[in-house]
């Protein structure tokens, strides 16, 4: 009879690393984009709770998980499976927030615990791996959402599934866990949180990443992002089928190579480099460390917390450093926790025996199964596909146009909640042909790894969609417009140190009756840090509609043109354009907008019909919407 142990343990890690991504999807967003966003909470304030949860909490956590590893697995892994459970009931609002720090810090302090006691290290990392992919899975099945922000029936009754398996697995997980000492696997393996928790957050587990490099159809980087997850698992079961050294060393190439081709977010490498990387990552933790000396649970529950307190450190400048005028250079980062597997492999290297592992887990079986999963996901993927509705504006009645600009925050509105079908709806209620929006994000780990631009597109029903990125490969600015557009550009704007960017895009559309129309989007710097660009990059963007005026077409700049009390980037478009907006409009923030950052201007050859500034709190902005007519010449 095969001892059920290591299998306990891959299940118990699988599922409270699900409900641990889960509950940060909701932790990090509210704490760094929204409640600053809705000057609830200072910045910096902010950064100080997301730093006691992501890296304090897990470091006092190891002395504990040291001593007495099974109760930590237990209280902490229930405590994230009710916290969880709390998400269910209402994923937005300051109970929400509060839920998810509590289930972040929770499902750290139980994986810790875990590496701390596990008698065996392989299956508790392949169980972790195995968590990762199936959080990334479910996204991709219910369109970027997951269960965590999908409305659908389905998406509860999936909820409750893991929960309540969560709860049973937690006591037969506990069994696989020594309270001994010493006498146990060897503490530095489990370095491997470290590349692991940094890819997958960035490369591995951001299907939008695909979708920029490709252009690709939703249902297609669905299928792509389903396959990266397989290549993970599928890697860390057949590790065991070759020797150890063999196996590192395919995994450290892999990682390194499929990190670097990934890391531009442009064509095939965009594709084949996630795959890579996570096949590297999955082959990794697969591998057994061979005769390593033993260590005790301190020791391993210390390489745990160091290693998941390392990697959030590297996610938190490769997103925060730039903003904050940190000399960081993000891809770099990336680099460098790909680069951590090469120790890694080489301690494998020095304690590995000559001859193949016995695998503990059955990779034929196995094979089989994770094979059949995919299909599944990829027929309903398929299904959903094929079946979403589609909306379509109705045509234009009369000459007039609307136009619109809207900060979409990453998609979370001033309540915390993640809905951009909410902000495109708010949109299509008002018959917009044109708009520009800015803060669109295609899949930071920042703010929970969804893409929403297919989400808002669908939604707006808009035809003609432009991604352009802006502050890395996945977030920037996006042009969508009912009329074809005919012409279109990107510029990269003038900016401080480091990689981070601003741009513009700039598009000429051909109307109803053949006229053109250019639009100019952009969304200027406006951080504390960065304010110092606003003028050399308004007078960037004014040199692109000097260009379209040169050949009289008629132009709108639509954007984030930053506060404007005390700027003079506005002068910059004198005698260009004219502000569409009365005088007293504001925008910013939208529970009690005290600031204008929408701007619509328009060419001398352009007026407004009307002008509206919806209020709600879909975003932590305002949109800002305004029909406009061409002037006759008698105008």
């Amino acid at each position: 009879m095969t001892d059920a142990r290591p299998r306990s343990a891959a299940l118990g890690a699988a599922l409270v690393t699900v409900v641990t991504v889960e509950s940060q999807r909701v932790f990090l967003p509210a704490t760094l984009a929204v409640l600053p966003a809705t000057t609830v909470l200072s910045s910096t304030t902010a950064l100080l709770i997301a730093a006691a949860v992501l890296l304090l909490l897990p470091l006092l956590a190891a002395p504990v998980a040291g001593a007495r590893p099974r109760q930590l697995w237990v209280g902490a892994g229930g405590l994230a499976a009710v916290a969880r459970g709390t998400l269910l009931v209402d994923p937005g609002g300051t109970l929400a927030l509060v839920a998810a720090g509590v289930g972040t810090a929770a499902g750290l302090a139980a994986l810790i615990a875990l590496a701390a006691g596990a008698r065996s290290a392989r299956p508790a990392r392949v169980g972790i791996l195995i968590g990762f992919a199936v959080e990334a899975l479910l996204r991709t099945v219910f369109g970027t959402l997951g269960p965590l922000w999908s409305p659908t029936p389905v998406a509860a009754l999936t909820t409750i599934g893991v929960l309540v398996v969560l709860v049973a697995g937690i006591g037969r997980g506990a069994d696989d866990l020594s309270v001994g000492r010493a006498g146990g696997p060897a503490a530095w393996p489990w370095w491997w949180l470290l590349p692991a928790l940094t890819l997958t957050g960035v490369v591995t587990s951001a299907p939008g990443r695909i979708a920029v490099a490709t252009g690709w159809s939703p249902g297609q980087v669905a299928a792509a992002a389903a396959t990266t997850q397989v290549a993970a698992v599928l890697a860390a079961l057949l590790a065991p089928r070759v020797t150890p050294r063999s196996a590192v060393i395919l995994g450290a190439g892999l990682t390194l190579v499929g990190t670097t081709a990934a890391l531009p977010a442009a064509g095939w490498p965009g594709v084949l480099g996630p795959i890579a990387a996570a096949t590297g990552i999955g082959a990794l933790a697969g591998t057994e460390s061979g005769s390593a000396p033993t260590s005790g649970a301190r020791q391993r529950g210390l390489v745990a917390a160091a290693a998941i307190t390392s990697a959030h450190g590297l996610l938190l400048l490769y997103y925060l450093g730039p903003p904050l005028g940190l000399p960081v250079h993000d891809r770099l980062l990336l680099l460098l926790a790909a680069g951590t597997t090469v120790p890694l492999a080489l301690g494998v290297l020095r304690a590995a025996r000559p001859v193949p592992t016995r695998p503990r887990l059955r990779p034929v079986p196995a094979l089989r199964n994770v094979l059949l999963g995919a299909g599944v996901i990829a027929l309903v993927t398929a299904v959903v596909s094929a079946t979403s509705p589609t909306t379509t504006p109705p045509p234009a009645e009369h000459p007039e146009l609307t136009v619109a600009t809207y900060q979409l925050n990453a998609g979370f509105g001033a309540d915390g909640r993640y809905e951009p079908r909410r902000q495109a709806a708010l949109l299509r209620d008002h018959a917009v042909d044109v708009v520009v929006v800015t803060g669109v994000d295609r899949g930071w780990w920042l703010t929970g790894g969804q893409d929403l631009l297919p989400l808002f597109a669908e939604e707006l029903g808009l035809e003609h969609v432009r991604f352009v990125r802006a502050a890395d490969e996945v977030h920037g600015h996006a042009l969508l417009s009912r009329f074809p557009i005919a012409e279109f550009g990107v510029e990269t704007l003038p900016g401080g140190p480091g990689p981070s960017t601003h741009s513009l895009l700039a598009a000429v559309l051909e109307l109803d009756d053949g006229s053109p129309l250019g639009v100019v989007g952009t969304e200027l710097a406006s951080t504390p840090n960065t304010r110092a660009w606003q003028l050399p990059q308004a007078r960037a963007v004014a040199g692109t509609v000097a260009r379209l005026r040169e050949r009289t077409v008629p132009t709108v700049l639509l954007g984030d043109l930053g506060p404007t009390a005390e700027s003079t980037a506005l002068e910059s478009f004198e005698p260009l354009l004219d502000s569409a907006l009365p005088e007293g409009a504001r925008t910013f923030p939208s529970p009690a907008p005290r600031e204008l950052r929408g701007q619509v201007l328009l060419s001398p050859d352009l007026r407004r019909s009307t002008v509206t500034i919806p209020s709600s709190e879909a975003s932590t902005h305002l949109p800002v919407i305004v029909t406009v007519q061409r002037r006759s010449s008698g105008d």
